[in-house]
This record gives structure tokens, C-alpha cells and sequence, in this order.
């Protein structure tokens, strides 16, 4: 007997096509999975679109609901970290999931007060409530990212937040771990559902012949940027004129931007802002020769990932809430004291003096971690929708 198809709320402030990052790639590549496995979606995020919402074309399923659970309001701050008016306008926002028929709610966990309104709304419409966790900050972290009593009430809410779901999926074994250790969270509400790679559109995907360092991501502090600028300053002195792609945008753009003219790096530092489509962001990952992050928060690290996998050796740093740092082996990557420009530059100046072969990059490093799939991603998420999924492991590796 076929089973009945499973309607979904995919709650997230930003999704993509209208704000790109980790968690927006993770969640487009399942919404295009997810008809296959007898799940209907439906998209509740902020108001990103003018009129109609628009077709998502990388996600290749134009069956997908989208609802508008509030207007759109700027996710970040003047000085760079995340509005608490946003936070707060998406949480209320929620209720509007008290109309509309669901069997299962299941929400990205930032910024979290979400969390706390969905509670509420699952219970009196009695269907569980399912939440994708992507890094755990803890109260040391909340104090540093907001000083005063702004951290230790996001810390709170944090704590109360994890508490919320029913059942959590983390992205990685180290956000798993956190879960428990850190929020106190019950390993049985746990689930390890890791991120994919979409080898297929990698290979295809042709090179864009560009500067030999790049990054992707988002511009924020804790992406530490900075470093990499203090790097690439370093590896000019030492005599290696190298250039750096940066893609991306955020709230520390301009920062950035003036940190590269006052190291003199004007013309060897290009910002490309966000780029079309996915597949522009590969091939100027394709066309490098080595991708840096100096990032010391990564729930998972998929840029670093995708980079790998299609045969750009990457430079990672080694800082305890960096997770892309546990997929960068010596022989696909290096890994730099957190923080110091110099071991940064150090790393990248040894991979870019090792011949440069990506296929041999690429095989190493999915013969290493053969499991990162989206197509296996798909199926944990959908067996979790419904109930199916058995608790994982929580032994980080």
C-alpha cells in the first residue's frame, strides 16, 4: 500500500533564490528531492518577492507552495550582527500557520524565537514540529556576538529554542554533539542529517579562468575575512603577487572593502557581490586555484566542500566551532592556526606550489567521504518527516 503523501511547512526567514548561504542550498536541493518521496512543500519565509513569488529555477520543481508569513525586514544590523526587530516580526509572523492544513511543520532553528511561536502553533494543531539545526553558539559565543544583556537573552532563547522541537536534524556529527553538550537537548530527539554534494552539476559545470585565490560565502565577522586580506598582504611582501575572487555579500562588505585598499590590495582583490545563479558561484570556484576560509564558525562548511569536491584545494582553520575543518585532509587541503594571518598565507603558499591536478583532488576527496550526497540527504529528511528516522550516533569524528 502506497503511503499518503506528506504535506510540509518549510519555515525559514531566507530562502533561495532571494538570499543564498548553506542552510538556503541545503533546503533548495531538498525541496527538489522531496516530491519524489511523496512529500509536498510549502515554503513560509518573509515577504521576498514584489508580487507573484517567482519560480525557483535550480530548484527543478515548480510544484512548490510559497506563503508569506510576514514583510520582509532586513536580517541584519548597522553593525553587522542579526536584527532583533526581524527576529521578533518573523516569530509573530508564524501564527499565521495556525490556518492551513500541515502534517508536519519543520523550520530552519535561526534566529530562534521562531521556535518558540511554532511550538505553540504545533501543539494546538497537534502535528509535530521538526527543526533543522546548523550550529550551536552557546552562552560564551552569544556574550562575545552581543555584548550585555542583548547575549545573555539570546543565549536564553537559544536554550529554550532547542527545546521546542520534537525532534532536531543537525547538519553535522559537531552540531549533533553541541546539541546534547551544550543546549542539554535529549540525544533520543536527535537525528544526524548531513549535507549533500551535487557531484553531477559540479563536473559539468566549466571553469571561469579568474584570480587564483577564492572565497564564497557570506560577509560577515565570524567569516574572518580579515585574516585572509592580512594573508594575501603577506604572501605580496614574500614576493607571490597572487589575486583573490571574493563572492558574496553581507553587513561587513564594506569593512572589507576599505581593510583591501588601506593594505594596498586595490587592484588584487575583486568583490563580486552575489552572483546569479549557483552555477556562476562553481565555475569561479572552478577557475581557482585554491579556496580559503579563515571562518571560525561553520556548522558544516559547504562552499569548503563543494570546492574540494570539484577539485580546489582548500585552506580551513582549526577552531573548535569550525566544522568544514573535519572534511580538509592533507592531501585535499590544509588547516591554519585560527586567527593568524601568517599560517594562513604559510598554507596557501604550500598549495599553490604543489602541481595542480583537480581530478585527482576531486577522487581523493569523495573516495574519502562517499556518502555526502543530497539524494541520501533527501531521503534521511523525508523518513524524518516522517517519524521513520531512528536516532544517530552523536560521537563526533
Amino acid at each position: 500500500m502506497t503511503a499518503p503523501r506528506l504535506r510540509v511547512a518549510l519555515v525559514s526567514d531566507a530562502v533561495a533564490p532571494f538570499h543564498l548561504g548553506g542552510k538556503e542550498t541545503r533546503y533548495r536541493e531538498l525541496i527538489s528531492r522531496l516530491a519524489a518521496h511523496d512529500v509536498d512543500v510549502t515554503v513560509c519565509t518573509m515577504r521576498w518577492w514584489t508580487d507573484a513569488p517567482p519560480i525557483d529555477e535550480e530548484s527543478g520543481d515548480r510544484h512548490v507552495r510559497w506563503r508569506a508569513l510576514c514583510r520582509r525586514w532586513p536580517m541584519y544590523r548597522a553593525d553587522g550582527t542579526r536584527s532583533l526587530v526581524q527576529a521578533a516580526a518573523f516569530a509573530l509572523g508564524c501564527l499565521r500557520l495556525l490556518r492551513g492544513r500541515y502534517d508536519v511543520i519543520e523550520a530552519d532553528h535561526m534566529p530562534g524565537p521562531q521556535l518558540l511561536t511554532l511550538r505553540i502553533v504545533a501543539t494546538l494543531k497537534r502535528v509535530p514540529l521538526q527543526a533543522s539545526w546548523h550550529e550551536v553558539w552557546g552562552r560564551e559565543y552569544w556574550r562575545e556576538y552581543l555584548p550585555g544583556i542583548g547575549g545573555r537573552v539570546g543565549a536564553i532563547v537559544e536554550a529554550l529554542s532547542a527545546r521546542c522541537p520534537d525532534r532536531i536534524l543537525a547538519n553535522s556529527r559537531g552540531t549533533a554533539a553541541r546539541l546534547v553538550d551544550v543546549l542539554g537537548v535529549a540525544p533520543e530527539r536527535v537525528r544526524l542529517v548531513e549535507n549533500g554534494v551535487d557531484l553531477a552539476g559540479l563536473a559539468a559545470c566549466p571553469p571561469v579562468t579568474g584570480a587564483a585565490l577564492v572565497y564564497a560565502g557570506r560577509l560577515i565577522e565570524h567569516k574572518r575575512l580579515d585574516v585572509v586580506l592580512h594573508a594575501v598582504r603577506r604572501l605580496h611582501d614574500e614576493g607571490r603577487p597572487v589575486d583573490l575572487d571574493i563572492i558574496g555579500d553581507g553587513p561587513a562588505r564594506e569593512t572589507l572593502e576599505a581593510l583591501g585598499s588601506s593594505l594596498g590590495l586595490g587592484n588584487h582583490v575583486k568583490f563580486h557581490g552575489t552572483l546569479p545563479t549557483t552555477q556562476d558561484v562553481w565555475s569561479r570556484m572552478k577557475g581557482a586555484r585554491v579556496f580559503v576560509s579563515a571562518s571560525e564558525r561553520e556548522g558544516f562548511g559547504l562552499a569548503v566542500i563543494e570546492a574540494m569536491a570539484m577539485g580546489v584545494p582548500a585552506v580551513v582553520v582549526d577552531h573548535p566551532d569550525n566544522e568544514a575543518r573535519r572534511f580538509v585532509r592533507p592531501d585535499v587541503g590544509a588547516t591554519a592556526r585560527a586567527g593568524d594571518a601568517a599560517d594562513v598565507a604559510r598554507c596557501i603558499a604550500m598549495l599553490l606550489g604543489r602541481v595542480h591536478e583537480p581530478d585527482a583532488t576531486s577522487a581523493r576527496f569523495v573516495a574519502a567521504f562517499p556518502t555526502l550526497s543530497w539524494d541520501t540527504c533527501a531521503a534521511l529528511f523525508a523518513d524524518a518527516c516522517r517519524g521513520r528516522a531512528t536516532p544517530s550516533p552523536l560521537v563526533a569524528a
